[in-house]
């Protein structure tokens, strides 16, 4: 939001010059744990939440225009950013906690239902994805929204389509793995259709049937 430097008295006539002065956009974080609680908990890494919709409502609820990332540790059940979240933040970033380059990603999300997605964007916020696995569902990924995607050392497997991508947004995958996804209507590794740019950078997608 911009600072108010000078006040326009009412009816006044002629030209009138406005200036708002923009400070940068501060980082905030929150944390949300297969451990964690959606009623105890206040989304501090020593008081996570559970699900990944709690964190959106803090978020929402919250004065702060911020670049938040939203630190994953453990499993989460399926989830969704939608574009009721765009209006309150500038971007996001979802976090895989216990990340190494050694080991790779040990946190993310898992739908066993596969009549839908595992992780829905169809917001048009900026969302970066690293350092988590996505597995299960429908779509591992389904990617609608108008916002870039960046998926970033992180993985797909296990899902009947691996990435589907039908939003205008721009898509990233970099250093990931998408393997052992098991569509046939719409390609089993990743799907495109939407009038953004999809870059792959040292990637691989592997044993997609």
């Amino acid at each position: 939001s911009g600072d108010v430097l000078t006040e326009i008295p009412a009816g006044s006539a002629g030209d009138v010059a406005l200036y708002a002065k923009w400070g940068e956009v501060q980082s905030l974080s929150l944390y949300v744990s297969a451990t964690g609680s959606d009623s105890t908990g206040d989304g501090s890494e020593s008081s996570p939440y559970l699900t990944l919709s709690r964190a959106v409502t803090h978020i929402k609820a919250s004065d702060d225009y911020a670049a938040w990332t939203v630190y994953i540790n453990g499993t989460l059940a399926a989830s969704s950013l939608d574009s009721s979240l765009d209006e309150y933040a500038y971007s996001l970033t979802l976090w895989g906690l216990n990340y190494t380059s050694g080991d790779g990603a040990k946190d993310g999300f898992y739908n066993g239902d596969t009549s839908s997605s595992t992780l829905s964007l169809t917001t048009s916020l900026p969302v970066t994805l690293y350092g988590l696995f996505v597995s299960g569902g429908s779509c591992g990924i389904y990617i609608s929204g108008n916002g870039d995607v960046s998926f970033e050392k992180s993985g797909v497997q296990g899902a009947i389509n691996g990435i589907y991508i039908s939003g205008h947004g721009n898509v990233t995958v970099d250093g990931s793995s998408i393997r052992s996804n098991s569509g046939a209507e719409y390609g089993a590794g990743i799907y495109k259709a939407g009038s953004g740019s999809l870059t792959l950078t040292a990637s691989s997608i592997t044993n997609n049937t």
